[in-house]
This record gives C-alpha cells, sequence and structure tokens, in this order.
C-alpha cells in the first residue's frame, strides 16, 4: 500500500496521511481534497501542527510564515470551533466535580442538571429524612427537612450558574477572536 497524504484542495495544508488510500475510505473529499504518494515514508516536521504542512516534490516541508498566517485566517473559524468545545468540555467536568457541601466538609456533589433535579424531586414528595450521596460516596448527607434540601440546592445553584456564567463569558471572547493569536491567548481561568 502506498503512503499517501490528503491535502486541502484550497489553501495546501496537509490534512492527515499514512499508509492508506484515502480516497477509497469513505473520509475523502473529492470536492475540496486531493491524494498525492509521498516519495517515501517520512514523517511531518517535529513539533510543526499538520495544518502547517505541505508537500513539495513529494515530501513534507513546513510552510512558511506568511503561508502559515493565510493558514490562521482561513482556519479561524475551525481553530475557535476546537477551543470552544474544549471549553465545554471543561465547564462539564467542573460541574461535575461539583461543589463542596457543608463547606470544609470534604465532601462534594455534583451541579449537574440531573442531580439537581433528583434532589428537588426528592424534596417535592416531602418524605423525610432522605439521603443525598457525595461523589465517590465518603459519606452520605441526611436531609431532615425542605430547608435543608433548599440550602443544598442553593448551594448546586449558585455554583453551577457561576461555572456557566463564567464559560459563557470564555465562549463569547472566543467567538470575538479577531485572529489565531488573540485566540490562542484565551486561556480558561477556572480551575
Amino acid at each position: 500500500m502506498a503512503y499517501n497524504a490528503v491535502i486541502d484542495t484550497a489553501n495546501g495544508y496537509v490534512k492527515r496521511f499514512g499508509y492508506c488510500d484515502f480516497s477509497a475510505d469513505g473520509s475523502f473529499n473529492a470536492g475540496t481534497e486531493t491524494q498525492e504518494t509521498l516519495i517515501e515514508a517520512t514523517a511531518p516536521p517535529v513539533g510543526v501542527e499538520l495544518y502547517y504542512v505541505k508537500i513539495v516534490a513529494g515530501a513534507f516541508v513546513e510552510m512558511t510564515t506568511p503561508e502559515k498566517d493565510t493558514i490562521d485566517v482561513v482556519l479561524l473559524p475551525q481553530f475557535k470551533s476546537e477551543k470552544s468545545a474544549e471549553f465545554d468540555l471543561h465547564t462539564s467536568q467542573i460541574l461535575e466535580r461539583g461543589v463542596e457541601y457543608p463547606a470544609l466538609s470534604g465532601n462534594f456533589y455534583a451541579c449537574t442538571p440531573d442531580a439537581l433535579t433528583t434532589i428537588e424531586a426528592t424534596r417535592d414528595v416531602g418524605s423525610y429524612p432522605f439521603l443525598v450521596h457525595p461523589i465517590g460516596y465518603t459519606t452520605i448527607l441526611t436531609i431532615n427537612n425542605a430547608t435543608q434540601a433548599n440550602n443544598l440546592l442553593d448551594a448546586l445553584r449558585d455554583n453551577m450558574v457561576a461555572v456557566l456564567q463564567a464559560g459563557e463569558l470564555l465562549l463569547e471572547q472566543i467567538n470575538a477572536a479577531p485572529t489565531k493569536a488573540a485566540l490562542d491567548a484565551i486561556t480558561d481561568p477556572r480551575a
């Protein structure tokens, strides 16, 4: 089998490569991609993102700075989408990690919508006491009345809202980033 590279037709960057006939694997888009057989099985330049690599005379070559600048403009929507997905995943992880309740207890409760709904439904049934299991089931929290249930729900909701609002601000920054450099400068300060 030949060693091939798939090239973005419009911009000339390498999208993927390997010992595969990509034109027949179902991932190939003949309208936007071409496939080129490489002279020998070499790897792209070390430490260079694949979208900054082109094929010259059957071999991988790192693009020039002006070519990279062009790719940064062309792929900015894709870069924004990828960074948004990364930050969305981090938001989910923070919510799943939960909030410590009561403070300094060492018990963490998930702040996911499902967790909140379960506690709300149990509270609304009004059958006390009921048990709430923290993440890791280290100890069990006994809820004896609606006030205790509401206190836990308030702590979970407050944390969830703060995490989601911070995430929304980060997504707005991502969407507003005018360049890849500006996009790369955006970091998620949430632990």
